[in-house]
């Protein structure tokens, strides 16, 4: 069963901290804004709705639960951090990419380096990453 954020952050390791380098960078860069920009979430709140997201795949509820908590626990404790398109996306309404590096073809005409360059916008509109597979 499921334990409260409250009893999960007492069974984490009280002395886990982040240097203020980390603060500032999950700040400038990971935490939801609001329109005006304005941060609307803690450094937990993030790592709850990344947590959240990605247990969210399991069907049952329970197994959706321990795979939330265990998530939340090694975000936490920094013991993991997935890549940026997942702390940013995961869990927000506005995008779903949670992958970080797309390998696109190209071919030696017009119309597939247009195309390869329309795919590459529309990957880096969604905070994806681009190779271009030349070979």
């Amino acid at each position: 069963m499921l334990q409260s954020k409250m009893e999960i952050e007492k069974n984490i390791n009280e002395n886990v901290e982040f240097s203020e380098n980390a603060k500032i960078t999950l700040k400038s860069r990971y935490l939801k804004r609001d329109n005006q920009l304005n941060i609307t979430e803690t450094i937990e709140e993030c790592f709850e709705r990344v947590a959240r997201h990605i247990s969210n795949v399991e069907l049952n509820k329970e197994i959706q639960d321990i795979w939330f908590k265990r998530f939340y626990e090694i975000l936490i404790s920094k013991k993991f951090m997935p890549n940026s398109p997942t702390i940013m996306n995961a869990g927000n309404e506005k995008r779903g990419c949670l992958s970080a590096c797309f390998v696109l073809p190209i071919e030696d005409s017009l119309e597939s380096i247009f195309d390869t360059l329309k795919n590459t916008a529309l990957v880096f509109r969604e905070g994806g990453g681009v190779g271009i597979n030349f070979s």
